[in-house]
């Protein structure tokens, strides 16, 4: 189902339940003023409706934290594929004395051996953020998709230089890009068009977009100990051991000590 029609369909079941309880709540109290003696409710009808209301309004809430969750999976998805042709380059150094244009036209000449490109094929290209101590990352926007593709294919090219290479992920899939990797680990999650990819203990790879999706992966799969911790058992068992010397030999070399002393005494 579309995302949009998904979203009306929900907003048409919550506008229909509203609909009728407050239909039967009116019928009613319609019933009740129109007679000279309302009837009494006892406590067990009163507190019946009660739940029943209250089911009601929590349903309500949870349809529209649902509907809310959409609108930004929505926006979000729709921001991703505004930057489907971005990529961040991260570590190269500030120069006043060359174009930023420039100076990716080079790396990608020298490090990718693209010695055919030509400044036509960047339609964007600045750094990203105000000035500071360390260099700021440098958002390129490529001319098509296809040559983002093989720039980013080809970011291996850039090892041992101390530059890397990123998609440029919103803020909401950048903080689950980062709790995925604290969690799974650097080597076991990256990115893919935008999307976070882990690959899972099992050998399986999950492609998510939102910490609503990550959640669930987080409980199914707990955090794996650090090497440190799972070397402390057997630095324990370490710390307990005795000599290595066999009890034979420990027991025969204090005899002999003790006949040395006996002659030495004589």
């Amino acid at each position: 189902m579309d995302l949009f029609a998904k979203l009306a369909s929900n907003m048409e079941e919550m506008a229909g339940t509203f609909e009728s309880r407050m239909l039967h709540m009116e019928s009613g109290l319609q019933k009740l003023t129109g007679t000279e003696q309302p009837p009494h409710k006892d406590l067990e009808s009163l507190s019946r409706e009660f739940v029943d209301f209250k089911t009601f309004v929590w349903k309500s809430m949870a349809m529209m934290k649902a509907q809310l969750e959409l609108l930004v999976l929505g926006l979000d998805r729709q921001e991703t594929a505004s930057r489907r042709k971005v990529l961040l380059f991260h570590g190269i150094a500030e120069s006043p004395e060359m174009a930023v244009g420039d100076t990716i036209l080079r790396l990608l000449a020298d490090q990718f051996k693209m010695a055919d490109i030509t400044p036509e094929q960047l339609a964007v290209c600045h750094r990203l953020g105000t000035n500071t101590s360390k260099p700021r990352p440098i958002l390129v926007r490529f001319a098509n998709f296809a040559f983002r593709n093989v720039v980013w294919n080809s970011k291996t090219a850039l090892k041992n230089t101390g530059i890397t290479v990123s998609e440029f992920l919103t803020k909401s899939r950048h903080d689950v890009f980062t709790a995925a990797r604290g969690h799974f680990g650097m080597r076991h999650c990256w990115t893919s068009e935008g999307k976070i990819v882990i690959l899972l203990p099992e050998g399986k790879r999950r492609r998510i977009e939102s910490m609503s999706e990550l959640k669930p992966l987080l409980l199914e799969f707990p955090a794996v100990q650090s090497a440190q911790d799972k070397m402390a058992p057997f630095r324990a068992q370490d710390k307990g051991k005795t000599s290595n010397i066999p009890a034979t030999k420990a027991g025969g070399t204090t005899k002999a000590a003790e006949a040395r002393s006996r002659r030495a005494a004589k």
